[in-house]
């Protein structure tokens, strides 16, 4: 209950002030237009809204969606990846959490003014795209791939190919992640990669030197291989065998322990860096779904709990809150 009411009082405050832009201003109490206008914040909350029992607000959401989403209205140019995992992903979880058609609906006609954005050379999707003329914008020029940007975008499109009976929709994922795979057995610690591998337009796919990490612009990624085996209903055992290989690498690589806990660092031409994204305190989670739902033994539980502990030191601050880093 202390959650939701926390979660209440940041959601009600962007009601009030900010109510179909993406996102609250705190402090100036304004709204902030950063992903082109389309109530970010109200499609990304939905099920949130749906599994904590706040029937009033999701209804009121869902209206919103309805009647004032529109995707083909501003002329802006946005995310690709943010576009995906927050309004892509926000309306298919509450179509998959409440059945309601509305979402599916809005979730295909957006699905096909993404497609042309991964229809690049390589299958990585361009990092910026503009809905309404469905083309990237002018004067930009990617010079890198984030991998969490490619890599993050398959559950989306498997769920909505299924739902929407397009296959096409399934085709760019498998793309981008195949492209990966193709990357990374260039790197130096495979089947682990770098967080930035070459642009979009680049063929055959391949790594740009750059850091290795759990944390940002890398993190995503590995969640997305193993629930892409749990969205197969288990079936696809090569998500399971790629995950587990890379979290295997990752341990030696990136893990390192102390007396009373274990953290996660960065490795790159340098060396270690003992810098721990607070973005990686996913990582214990993803490791206990993998013991529990993936068959990994009991050691990768025993990490999670002991990663834990280290994220667990990332609050020890004067106001309770963490650092990014």
């Amino acid at each position: 209950e202390e959650v939701k009411r926390e979660f209440m009082l940041a959601y009600s405050a962007y009601r009030k002030h900010a109510w179909g832009a993406d996102e609250l201003r705190p402090i100036s109490q304004s709204k902030s237009n950063w992903l082109g206008g389309m109530g970010a914040t109200i499609v990304d909350s939905m099920t949130t809204l749906f599994l904590m029992g706040l029937h009033d607000q999701f209804n009121e959401g869902a209206q919103w969606i309805a009647k004032s989403l529109d995707f083909g209205r501003r002329p802006t140019q946005s995310s690709t990846f943010e576009m995906v995992i927050r309004l892509l992903g926000g309306l298919l979880g509450a179509h998959s959490l409440s059945g309601q058609q509305v979402f599916l609906t809005k979730a295909i006609e957006l699905g096909d003014r993404l497609i042309p954005a991964f229809e690049t050379a390589s299958g990585f999707p361009e990092p910026h795209w503009n809905l309404q003329r469905m083309a990237t914008p002018e004067n930009r020029s990617p010079k890198a791939t984030i991998l969490a940007e490619a890599g993050s975008v398959q559950l989306e499109f498997r769920y909505l190919a299924r739902h929407s009976g397009n296959a096409a929709f399934e085709r760019i994922a498998d793309r981008a992640y195949e492209g990966i795979l193709r990357a990374t057995k260039q790197g130096s610690h495979p089947p682990l990669a770098p967080v930035l591998l070459t642009h979009p337009h680049r063929t055959p796919t391949g790594v740009v030197p750059s850091r290795f990490s759990l944390g940002a612009l890398a993190d995503s990624y590995y969640e997305y291989i193993l629930k892409q085996y749990l969205l197969t209903n288990c079936t696809q055992k090569r998500y399971l065998e790629h995950w587990t290989s890379s979290m295997h690498v990752a341990n030696k690589l990136l893990v390192r322990e102390t007396k009373d806990f274990a953290y996660l660092g960065d490795q790159d031409n340098g060396g270690f860096s003992p810098k721990m994204d607070h973005l990686a305190c996913f990582v214990p989670g993803m490791l206990a779904l993998g013991h529990h739902k993936g068959g990994a033994d009991r050691s990768w539980l025993n990490l999670a709990h002991r990663l834990s502990e280290g994220c667990m030191k990332l609050y020890n601050t004067p106001t309770g809150m963490p650092p990014d880093f």
